[in-house]
């Protein structure tokens, strides 16, 4: 997996006349036997391939590596390496029948130097063609490497596989999808490492760590311990390292990180670099040269290598000559924990501030430790807040929202008050999805600020600050409730006060973003979400619990608004984050990754990532996505005809006690009764789609309505196609626009104004509207007579069909639709062609006239028509007689 492309280079290094072949370096765990192997297979095609395995158990034995092809050497001839040249020539031609060798040579850094020696002499006199797999680490003879070095081998270096090839790897191993935020641990663990990686996925379903739910395995804990095979392998190679280098590797294990120079300190420059050139340790040139251990699981390992005694005296040297704890990062929350095993003593303000960085960068089990070893006693309320956030993270929020509530009345200055009010207000938005527990959090705030804190001789500044983060807690609980023109005055206020600080302004960016793209300014609001992210950026330790918050609100606007190609991009980008952030975050990274699927009408590609994002999200989900999730996966199961799981996530979605945020509730719901309408087309399904527009209309949720109103144009009600019209003509982005142009061609029967905006939405990705703007051209044309403008508009819609990946749920036409009517709507659709009443079909099937009145609206959608008599124009043939064959 991911060595393709090397692959061919391999071959094609021992295929032309030029060259000899290569050596691929390579560092334990990297796939040199598995390549050794696959090409052995491979390169009998065009040569015979002689494998030989360089074990270290004959590295001291002269030709020891080559004795299965000297079996028939006498003694004499094995004392003069002339003679054992000769041998080798005399095999390799006898089972090679003229054709050309290629010697393939696993673990080549093993290689006795005799033997070593007689492969390059046979490389050089153009003999054989070698392919040789090495370690990264001086070999007993470097006459190989000097034929790299001279140009005669090709040199390659074996690269860590990337976050997709990971992917497969779990998913093949496992044989099913897995979790993004499972899969972000691998990697970040395995940093790529195949074996390394093959280990954890093994330890992780062994562990039962690693669950499957819902056809998609989720990791529901980090794994206990670590894989004792590995190990063993790990303890191997540690022991064959000088005493020097085995400190140094052990004290980069034990600290995480640690400078070059203070490491030199320790032994020496030549054992530095031994350990950089063998790949156990990797430089940090972005961190002002820091080292670490390559892949981080190998520090864990090596941790676990080092006993008690010998640790606490590695911590002594390193201390003696290094420079005091590093800037905080996971080289200060390593160097803590390193001091706490070793029993140090760690000042309390050091441990909270620690805690706090722990837990904003995803690692609650160490915030928890941090927090537990706090023990002076005006220190305990802060760090019962700092445990608390650890558990909100690891668990079930549930089980902490009456004591989380009591950690404001105990809270000694007004800091720990506003992380208190903080954490309250986020643990119980989790547990009911309303903002009323939000408010409630936000005005006790309030009332402890002033009434606790009425001195301002020592504490005004702090109080201050407090009341502002009460008000930003205010806001987030105003955007809840889809009340964001009050939200938007209160954070521009913010925004402008006299007081700039870095964690105010990007909460404040990110809510405000959000509170004008629900009111139609998503380009304004873009800007500011992503002046927050860029802020986040540039101070990551500081500002980094913000991530995930500003990080969902940026994504979402960028997809509401049409801007899916740069959503796509700062979701493959958020993939190289830590492994830890992803752990936590991904369920619902996972979602906006398949709501961008779903807007692109990829609804065939979107189910697989939907029902990953489920699956996460029924173990956490903090930020209550999860109905939205399965309203938006209800009505793309009911896009590409899969009735029985459509109905199974709406009734889901129905069940739930909570539905989140106003806009998601109603969004979801608007996708719930839109995949009804496709499922069981009823005037009752369309009016509750819009009556749910009109309650967006109410609040003031205009981007919320704007969405619901283009979903029941997609569903064949054209009675609110107006107020979509004037709706999107002020609002800013490339999605309105393309709205702004549907709905008026719509409201003018205008097919060339149609073709335009399907174009502009073929442009942009927004499918399901491009197939129904060239549906509704079509039908136009033809009752226009412009057979020449019919035939251009048919091969664009059969195009666009096929870009949509044929969700005929939604597609609308022509008589080449008429085959993806049910049997039902077909059988309805004739009789009303022959002139049937609703009424008389009705009483002819047994059902009632709003059913079949609900099933003309979805025949209407399909065939891309408006009214009844257009029907006898879509089911007659080009010839212009009543296609019977319908």
């Amino acid at each position: 997996m991911g060595r393709n492309d090397l692959v061919d280079e391999l071959l094609g290094s021992v295929k032309e006349r030029t060259s000899s072949g290569a050596i691929v370096y390579g560092s334990i765990g990297m796939g040199k036997s598995a390549l050794a192997r696959h090409l052995t297979g491979t390169v009998q095609d065009f040569a015979v391939p002689f494998l030989l395995h360089a074990g270290a158990g004959m590295a001291n034995v002269p030709y020891g590596a080559l004795t299965p092809w000297l079996t028939a050497a006498s003694a004499a001839d094995m004392e003069s390496s002339v003679s054992v040249l000769r041998a080798l020539v005399l095999y390799f031609r006898t089972r090679s029948a003229g054709r050309p060798v290629v010697i393939i040579v696993d673990d080549a850094h093993a290689l006795d130097p005799d033997s070593s020696h007689l492969l390059a002499q046979l490389v050089t006199a153009g003999t054989v063609k070698l392919l040789a797999f090495a370690r990264k680490v001086p070999g007993r003879s470097e006459e190989l490497s000097s034929l790299s070095e001279d140009g005669l081998l090709s040199r390659f270096e074996l690269q860590s596989l990337l976050f997709e090839d990971v992917r497969k790897v779990c998913e093949i191993g496992l044989g099913g999808r897995i979790s993004q935020g499972a899969c972000a641990y691998f990697m970040g663990e395995s940093e790529g490492n195949p074996l390394f990686l093959r280990s954890l996925l093994e330890h992780a379903v062994r562990t039962e760590a690693l669950a499957l739910s819902d056809g998609t395995w989720v990791l529901i804990a980090k794994p206990d311990g670590l894989d004792p095979g590995l190990s063993d392998l790990v303890a191997s190679v540690v022991r064959q390292l000088p005493d020097a280098q085995s400190d140094m590797l052990g004290a980069v294990a034990l600290a995480g990180k640690l400078p070059i120079t203070d490491l030199s300190a320790l032994g020496g420059d030549d054992d530095v670099r031994a350990l950089l050139a063998a790949g156990l340790l990797l430089p940090l040139p972005a961190e002002n040269s820091l080292v670490a251990c390559h892949p981080p699981l190998y520090g864990r390992i090596v941790r676990t290598l080092v006993p008690a005694a010998r640790s606490a005296s590695l911590r002594e040297r390193v201390t003696h000559v290094g420079r005091g704890l590093p800037p905080f990062g996971k080289g200060r929350i390593r160097h803590l924990h390193w001091a706490l095993d070793c029993g140090v003593t760690v000042d309390d303000p050091i441990l909270l501030d620690a805690a706090h960085v722990a837990t904003s960068r995803s690692d609650p089990e160490s915030g928890m430790r941090f927090a537990g070893a706090v023990q002076g006693g005006g220190s305990m309320p802060a760090a019962a807040v700092e445990m608390a956030r650890a558990q909100f993270l690891l668990g079930q929020p549930v089980l902490m929202e009456a004591s989380v509530f009591s950690l404001m009345e105990t809270a000694k200055d007004p800091e720990t008050l506003s992380a208190a009010a903080v954490l309250a207000a986020r643990v119980a938005f989790a547990v009911h999805g309303t903002a009323e527990d939000v408010q409630a959090a936000v005005r006790r705030l309030n009332q402890l600020l002033t009434t606790r804190f009425d001195d301002p001789a020592d504490a005004m500044e702090s109080v201050e600050y407090a009341r502002s983060e009460a008000q930003l807690l205010g806001s987030f609980a105003l955007n809840l409730e889809g009340r964001y023109v009050e939200a938007e005055e209160m954070l521009r206020r913010l925004l402008e006060s006299a007081t700039p600080d870095a964690k105010l302004t990007v909460l404040a960016c990110a809510f405000l973003g959000e509170a004008l793209g629900a009111t139609g300014r998503g380009t304004e609001g873009r800007k500011l979400t992503a002046r927050a992210l860029g802020m986040i950026g540039r101070a990551p330790h500081a500002l980094a619990e913000f991530q995930s918050l500003t990080l969902t609100r940026h994504l979402s606007l960028l997809i509401h608004t049409g801007e899916f190609a740069e959503a796509e991009a700062v979701l493959r980008g958020h993939q190289d984050d830590e492994g830890d952030s992803l752990f936590y975050s991904a369920g619902t990274l996972s979602a906006f990754e398949a709501i961008l699927e779903v807007r692109r009408g990829r609804f065939h590609g979107a189910s697989p990532l939907l029902s990953t994002a489920i699956a996460t999200l029924r173990l956490s989900d903090r930020d209550v996505v999860l109905p939205y999730v399965l309203a938006v996966a209800s009505w793309a199961a009911a896009a590409v005809g899969q009735e029985a799981r459509s109905r199974s996530l709406a009734e889901e979605f129905a069940g739930l006690s909570h539905t989140g945020a106003l806009a998601f509730s109603l969004i979801g719901k608007a996708h719930v009764a839109a995949a009804l309408v496709l499922l069981e087309p009823t005037v009752e399904h369309l009016a509750h789609l819009a009556d749910l527009a009109g309650s967006a209309r109410e609040r003031g949720m205009w981007a919320c309505e704007k969405d619901i109103l283009e979903m029941s144009l997609l569903c064949g009600d054209e009675r609110r196609v107006e107020r979509l019209a004037q709706l999107t003509s002020s609002f800013e982005g490339i999605e309105a626009r393309i709205l702004s142009e549907y709905a008026q061609a719509v409201l003018t029967k205008n097919p060339a104004r149609m073709e335009h905006a399907g174009d502009l939405a073929e442009n942009s990705q927004k499918q399901s509207l491009s197939v129904d703007a060239a549906a509704r051209a079509l039908r136009l044309y033809a009752a226009s007579g412009d057979h020449s403008a019919q035939r251009g508009v048919l091969r664009a819609l059969r195009r666009r069909t096929g870009l949509m990946e044929r969700a005929n749920g939604l597609i609308g036409g022509s008589a080449d639709q008429v085959r993806d009517l049910t049997a039902r709507e077909r059988e309805i659709a004739l009789l009303a062609v022959n002139g049937e009443s609703n009424r008389a079909i009705a009483d002819r099937l047994t059902v009632s006239a709003r059913t079949v009145e609900g099933h003309l609206y979805r025949i209407y959608s399909k065939l891309g028509i408006s009214r009844r008599e257009e029907l006898a124009t879509v089911f007659e043939a080009p010839s212009g007689t009543r296609s019977n064959s319908q």
